[in-house]
């Protein structure tokens, strides 16, 4: 299903934005490096991104292109797993990101089991994914969605894995770029952002 053609045509969105508006949520000022893990890293985009600010980065993806796409931004820990079962041990990441993932997962519930295992105590997830609610979600279908949650729905889920200081909120990429319209800003909220401690 994530064959070439697909990371092409993801590899055209324009993510600047977004991604200065993640490494915010992240949270990773200070001189210690932490570890990170990349869960459904896609093209690498994040995990480069991440590098740069001299951070430690696991990249974890299902797809061999994803991973190939991740080596050439010169992520050299790129690992072929399944986010329901990552061969880690537990408690070892500071940050885990999981970005436009959790509306591809078949068994949401057993990957955010296993991000709560393999983060250490105190550890923070930072989550994003589609709006059920978004007036783009339901103009927009991507086949490769299995399921689209509300606020309510990521919260719950994450409650149910046993999270704690649950903070989730709706932004729209687009209202950032044009801050002054107030439609943009209200009618376009198309992302959950979700952050979650252990």
């Amino acid at each position: 299903m994530y064959d070439k053609k697909y990371y092409h045509k993801y590899k055209r969105l324009r993510r600047k934005i977004r991604i200065r508006f993640t490494l915010d949520l992240l949270e990773i000022s200070g001189d210690k490096p932490l570890r990170f893990l990349d869960l459904g890293c896609g093209d690498g985009t994040y995990s480069a991104a991440l590098k740069k600010t001299g951070h430690k980065v696991v990249a974890v993806d299902t797809s061999a292109e994803a991973l190939h796409l991740a080596r050439q931004r010169g992520i050299t820990n790129c690992v072929l797993a399944s986010a329901t079962h990552l061969p880690t041990k537990s408690d070892i990441f500071d940050r885990i990101l999981l970005i436009d993932v959790l509306e591809h997962l078949l068994e949401p519930i057993k990957t955010l089991s296993e991000i709560h295992r393999t983060l250490r105590p105190n550890g923070l997830l930072v989550l994003q994914t589609p709006n059920k609610r978004s007036v783009i979600m339901i103009i927009l279908k991507d086949s490769t969605h299995l399921k689209i949650y509300t606020m309510e729905e990521v919260k719950q889920l994450l409650h149910s894995v046993h999270f704690k200081k649950v903070h989730i909120t709706l932004t729209s990429f687009l209202s950032r770029i044009y801050p002054l319209n107030t439609a943009l800003r209200h009618l376009f909220r198309s992302i959950i952002v979700a952050a979650a401690q252990k």
